[in-house]
């Protein structure tokens, strides 16, 4: 049969409505608490780690339950900077692996179970259709993150805390989760199939966000900006 070609309306909307309905079906796959509880464990990684590492001499039972040895002001602050970063690195971590799974799958499940051309069949535009999906899986890779914004909060009890390097932060973290979301949809729109579309995904991400861990790429990545930031 004839395919039937849709033109592009200047006056459709510019994402659509699967935004909220990609929303809706991750939380009724339970994805939203797998995701969320991503977050918090590499959260409670950071969050055990970076005291033990930073006061090598203290041990680390007495470190977490109380010994009554005190720090200086300035220690204090220099270290809940340093931690602030730490928990900021390990959000950004966390965008960068599931974003780019999430915001692939939107488009490579339809072609897996053979539902895209039946999509393409309504209404909806073809940039309302890939863009409402991304919106959608970026939204909640955001929702996601947001559980830890409470903890970076928290790190501003410390002092000597820019709130700036939060904001700073949690912005560029918010700037790499639309990257991921991109590179994420034209991985799923350019390969057949979902696997292709994972492996592509993570390929990119792994150099575009990762600068692939190889010197000096990884100097203008995300991860390194957070240092500069700091």
């Amino acid at each position: 049969g004839r395919h039937r070609v849709k033109h592009q309306n200047p006056r459709d909307p510019f994402v659509g409505p699967l935004g909220g309905w990609e929303l809706f079906r991750l939380a009724r796959r339970g994805q939203a608490t797998r995701a969320r509880l991503m977050v918090l464990y590499l959260l409670l990684l950071a969050f055990i780690l970076t005291p033990i590492l930073w006061f090598p001499n203290v041990d680390p039972v007495q470190l977490f339950v109380g010994t009554g040895q005190r720090i200086s002001r300035s220690d204090a602050a220099s270290f809940g900077n340093r931690f602030a970063l730490v928990l900021l690195q390990s959000l950004l971590l966390a965008v960068a692996a599931m974003t780019p799974g999430y915001a692939a799958t939107s488009i490579a499940e339809e072609k897996e179970r053979d539902t895209l051309q039946l999509l393409l069949t309504t209404p909806l535009s073809d940039r309302e259709i890939v863009l409402g999906k991304g919106a959608g899986r970026l939204g909640f890779v955001l929702a996601a993150a947001a559980a830890g914004f409470p903890v970076l909060v928290a790190m501003t009890l410390f002092g000597g805390v820019d709130i700036l390097f939060l904001l700073a932060g949690c912005a560029l973290i918010a700037s790499t989760a639309v990257l991921a979301t991109a590179i994420g949809l034209h991985a799923a729109c350019a390969t057949p199939d979902l696997r292709g579309a994972l492996v592509r995904a993570y390929g990119v991400t792994m150099v575009v966000v990762a600068g692939a861990f190889i010197p000096p790429m990884v100097l203008f990545t995300p991860f390194a900006a957070l240092i500069w930031l700091e």
